[in-house]
């Protein structure tokens, strides 16, 4: 059967997009009538919810199949999909041992990241936007933490398909006094491949530990540590 849309807003949608598990923080409502013929019974009209309940018909409405609505007040609605899975783990010696898994949102992307601290190379692995990703040409680096670790990033990748961050980067082509692209991490220079001016466009210096590998003479970062 069909939903009437008399009452029926946003917190009804966000409940009906969680019980069938998908993301509930940006449904859109829309008309029916594009989705071809509807069933014959209109289930529930006057539908209000308080955003608490588990399914739409925990929330107040009217008796099951009382209702003074047409078809032509049906309701739709289109939840917003995941993202993919990637691996979720910080300041491992080798990534292969990451068995964390966490849903990224639609739009991320996995990546891969490899770090110097205390003289030992480790790796971070997370979601990404990809439009970060794409920005930087496939070398990006993620949310996390800079206070979790006192060591310089020398080397970021990322890939677009699920749990696909656990063996981007080679060890074998990490040092620990030469970032990725070859200037020093005590040095302060901005990467000659990038254009961090393009690169304004995304906000790349409120991306931290971006900023530090890419745009660091651009973003005033020379003087951090």
């Amino acid at each position: 059967g069909t939903v009437c849309n008399n009452g029926f807003d946003a917190t009804a949608a966000k409940i009906i997009c969680n019980s069938i598990g998908y993301p509930s923080d940006t449904p859109s409502l829309m008309s029916a009538s594009g989705f071809g013929t509807p069933p014959s019974t209109i289930w529930l009209d006057g539908v209000r919810c308080n955003g608490n309940e588990t399914a739409i018909d925990v929330c107040t409405h009217n008796r099951f199949g009382l209702n003074s609505c047409t078809h032509d007040k049906d309701v739709a609605i289109m939840c917003r999909s995941h993202g993919i899975k990637c691996y979720h783990c910080d300041g491992l010696l080798d990534p292969q041992t990451c068995n964390e898994q966490v849903q990224c949102s639609a739009g991320e992307v996995c990546e891969e990241a490899a770090f110097i601290a205390n003289g030992e190379t480790r790796f971070s692995l997370t979601c990404q936007s990809k439009l970060v990703c794409d920005a930087l040409q496939g070398n990006v680096i993620g949310r996390r933490s800079i206070a979790k670790r006192q060591g310089q990033t020398v080397q970021v990748k990322c890939c677009d398909t699920p749990l696909c961050n656990r063996n981007l980067i080679d060890k074998s082509s990490i040092h620990g006094g030469h970032g990725s692209h070859g200037h020093s991490t005590t040095g302060c220079q901005d990467d000659p491949k990038m254009d961090c001016n393009a690169l304004d466009g995304i906000n790349i210096c409120a991306n931290v530990q971006a900023a530090k590998i890419y745009c660091p003479l651009h973003c005033g970062l020379c003087t951090s540590p």
